[in-house]
């Protein structure tokens, strides 16, 4: 009876090791395939890229390579080839993405052109269309995740805002924003050479835009645009009587009186409304602060310094909201009651914490 009774516990033991030793390799597996599909979010802390075919039915080939960056910035090469043999094309684009507000799984490019996508659970990304809703196609527009990223440190022609002091020259890239050194190049020298010939009058207002071929540079290991400098190859011209079209920048707007639309809060794209007013706001002359945050009417107060503000007394009136809406109105409200500094950039209003961007807002029309 004892000998039965061993041999069993022996089988049970042996039977129990098989099952622990395949739940080990069920577990580790599944946390390779976890950790192997930790690319299934936007915002990771170091760059992203994507790359596939997108052409279209029946046309040349044609391959698009996205890469996303941590501060909001993202690089696009577009690929053509005609056929066979032919020689390839390629075409760039630069400016800040952003995943808008209860869809982080959007992203939204805003360059020289607009462009939608969204991140599949794997980890790869489908194109949208413009208005970000899914493309009707036999073709399957996938991006595939790369393993290694892909700066897109290939030349492309940039224009940007040229201002050199003692420490050097710095470009203010129109698409961007970024702020960025220029690197010490036989191009970078004519530059400087070239806007001595601009009248002094001219160059006391401010910087001048300038168009330029160029390499960006990356240094992965330090944040934002202390690791990026630019690399000018050629010299086209300036424009000293132009500024930005495009992108960010542009001429000022006055800040009081002008109505500031909410463009993002936290990182997360404002949130789209069919019916009433978008998100904004008002700094009225006298000190009164008015606007809506897409939802409900805001009142307050204002103050300002020299790059400070202080928003203060923010009331709301107190209709119900969707979820959605509901979340972008409590982190707007709280943006204007910690805000202490302000950065405007043509036609760009930053509300800042010290170095913390809290809301973004653009210029548009009176509502």
């Amino acid at each position: 009876m004892n000998g039965r009774l061993l041999k069993l516990s022996v089988r049970s033991l042996r039977r129990l090791s098989v099952w622990a030793a395949s739940f080990v390799v069920l577990t580790l597996s599944a946390c390779a395939w976890h950790a192997g599909s930790g690319g299934a979010n936007l915002r990771a802390p170091q760059p992203q890229t994507w790359q596939g075919e997108v052409s279209c039915p029946g046309c040349s080939e044609r391959w698009l390579t996205v890469t996303l960056f941590p501060d909001g910035l993202f690089r696009l090469r577009e690929t053509y080839v005609a056929g066979k043999g032919s020689s390839e094309e390629r075409f760039y684009d630069v400016g800040r993405w952003s995943a808008p507000l209860g869809d982080s799984q959007r992203v939204i490019l805003q360059g020289a052109s607009l462009r939608q996508a969204r991140l599949l659970p794997q980890g790869d990304l489908t194109l949208l269309d413009p208005d970000g809703r899914d493309i009707v196609s036999i073709r399957d527009y996938q991006l595939k995740r790369l393993a290694k990223p892909d700066l897109i440190t290939d030349p492309m022609r940039l224009l940007a805002l040229y201002t050199a002091n003692e420490n050097g020259a710095v470009l203010t890239e129109c698409l961007t924003a970024q702020v960025v050194s220029v690197a010490d190049t036989p191009a970078a020298v004519q530059m400087r050479k070239r806007v001595a010939d601009i009248p002094s009058e001219r160059r006391a207002r401010g910087p001048i835009l300038a168009a330029v071929t160029a390499r960006w540079s990356d240094v992965t290991d330090q944040p934002g645009s202390a690791g990026r400098r630019l690399v000018i190859e050629q010299f086209e011209r300036f424009w000293p009587d132009e500024n930005c079209a495009q992108g960010p920048i542009a001429a000022a707007q006055p800040l009081l009186e002008t109505v500031w639309q909410l463009v993002s809060v936290n990182g997360a794209l404002a949130q789209g409304v069919v019916l009433g007013q978008p998100a904004h706001l008002r700094l009225r002359k006298g000190g009164k602060l008015t606007g809506s945050t897409g939802c409900n009417r805001l009142q307050g107060s204002w103050q300002l310094g020299p790059d400070k503000i202080s928003l203060g007394r923010i009331v709301s009136t107190r209709a119900i909201c969707h979820a959605a809406m509901t979340v972008q109105e409590h982190a707007m409200i709280d943006a204007l009651r910690t805000a202490r500094q302000y950065r405007q950039v043509g036609h760009q209003l930053e509300l800042l914490q010290g170095d913390q961007v809290l809301a973004r807002f653009v210029a548009t029309e009176m509502l």
